[in-house]
């Protein structure tokens, strides 16, 4: 189910919900869908950081996306 991988925490630029990296993803990240803006789970999540604008690339999103789809089944 993919919004078991949402977070509490919106995106400032598009209000989106963040969305936290697959299970497979080496080190965890959230990230905004729309943007792309996002950065390391610990450091926005637990720290409070600022996100690091365009974060993930195209090509990126599109592979977490397919990879939370597939965890999801």
């Amino acid at each position: 189910m993919i919004a078991n991988y949402l977070t509490n925490i919106t995106c400032p630029t598009c209000g989106l919900s963040l969305m936290r990296s697959p299970k497979s993803a080496v080190n965890a990240i959230v990230f905004c869908t729309e943007c792309r803006a996002g950065g390391h789970y610990q450091d926005v999540v637990e720290g409070g950081q600022a996100l690091t604008p365009e974060f993930v690339t195209l090509s990126e999103l599109d592979a977490m996306l397919s990879d939370i789809g597939s965890e999801a089944d």
